[in-house]
């Protein structure tokens, strides 16, 4: 929300909700009487952060640098709340524990481990996930990574401030222990419990190894709660695949074993920090001005979707950049940003070597 004004270029950073501190960026270049005027979205978030305050609305631009991640996707819950969302997700791990079931749930380390332990903190308080049910995490950068939550309370969501009282991500049943601790909850008596644990994908760390202590026993659950690169070891146990070979590291040694199994496998949308169309859509027509979007950060098909969407209903003119490709932004004069015809009122505006802006030759974006 700062103005930071280095004299012929400003900018200020606004909340994108995506994770803690995640911000779009709006950027002014002088030139002359006229400004150029940019917004470049970084990753925006879904709203659906239990932790993180909403997205902000852009103010005005020229020209918009837009990520189109879930470009392609329209999801069923895109217009309910953070609580709506996760109700399934709690259900599911609230069944597997009344039955007897531990919960796997392999999580990126930064912002999903903590996203997903607050919705289990709300949901076991409601009485939908047993309380008393303890959570295991065994992740030492997600501990650092949580404590840096902790430590900036003061810019959660008021939800977070409320329902934490000072005790942010801090439950009685929360236990963030070393791998060798969680792991050997498994070969002893123990209430269901919840594992936590890196990675996202079950391709590394310890999220294999505690589902080749888990696999063969159908109460327990994994629940995907990310997005699973192709061929991972989580994308073939989410699609059914069996048997699958699994790749862990077991007492300082590598092995590699073909495991079929029979615990419940479940996928789960709502934690998704990425918005989609439909959220994409709403973000950008809120940019007073735009004339021009570029869409990065995606894969061709959801980016040749979401330019499509934009054209057709906000008219807008959409580049698609290929790698390395650059692009003349023009001055937009002030009579034609007011929507008066300015012939000849359109300037290129350049780089130097030093960082000042001038008519020397059209600048470049990557």
């Amino acid at each position: 929300g700062e103005v930071v004004d280095t004299g012929r270029v400003s900018f200020t950073l606004r909340r994108a909700e995506h994770l803690l501190g995640a911000a779009f960026v709006e950027i002014s270049i002088k030139y002359g009487d006229d400004i150029v005027r940019l917004v470049v979205s970084g990753d925006l978030g879904a709203g659906n952060s239990l932790l993180v305050p909403p997205i902000e609305e852009p103010g005005e631009a020229d020209y918009v640098v837009m990520e189109s991640t879930y470009g392609g996707t329209v999801r069923e819950t895109s217009g309910a709340t953070a609580v709506e969302r996760h109700g399934v997700f709690a259900e599911t791990v609230g069944a597997a524990a009344r039955r007897g079931g531990d919960v796997l749930i392999p999580a990126f380390t930064l912002g999903r481990t903590q996203e997903v332990i607050a919705a289990i903190d709300l949901f076991s308080g409601m009485g939908v996930i047993p309380p008393g049910t303890e959570v295991y995490v065994d992740s030492p950068t997600a501990r650092k990574i949580t404590e840096i939550y902790r430590s900036f309370a003061e810019e959660l969501s008021p939800w977070a401030r409320e329902f934490y009282e000072g005790a942010v991500l801090r439950s009685s049943t929360l236990r963030e222990v070393k791998s060798r601790t969680s792991l050997k909850v498994h070969t002893r008596n123990h209430r269901p419990s919840i594992f936590l644990s890196s990675s996202g994908d079950l391709d590394y760390a310890n999220s294999p190894r505690h589902l080749m202590k888990m696999f063969g026993d159908g109460r327990n659950l994994l629940c995907v709660v990310g997005w699973q690169s192709p061929g991972s070891l989580g994308a073939r146990l989410a699609s059914g695949e069996s048997p699958v070979l699994v790749r862990y590291r077991e007492r300082k040694r590598f092995r590699k074993d073909w495991i079929s199994p029979v615990l419940e496998v479940q996928s789960f949308k709502s934690f998704s920090g990425h918005a989609d169309q439909g959220q994409l859509i709403r973000w950008l027509q809120s940019v007073r001005g735009a004339r021009k979007v570029f869409l990065v950060h995606g894969e061709a098909g959801p980016a040749q979707a979401l330019a499509g969407k934009i054209k057709k209903e906000l008219g807008l003119d959409v580049e698609i950049p290929e790698r390395g490709e650059r692009f003349v932004i023009p001055v937009v004069a002030g009579e034609a940003r007011s929507g008066v015809s300015a012939a000849g009122g359109v300037d290129s505006l350049s780089a130097g070597s030093d960082g000042d802006y001038s008519l020397l030759s059209p600048p470049a974006i990557n």
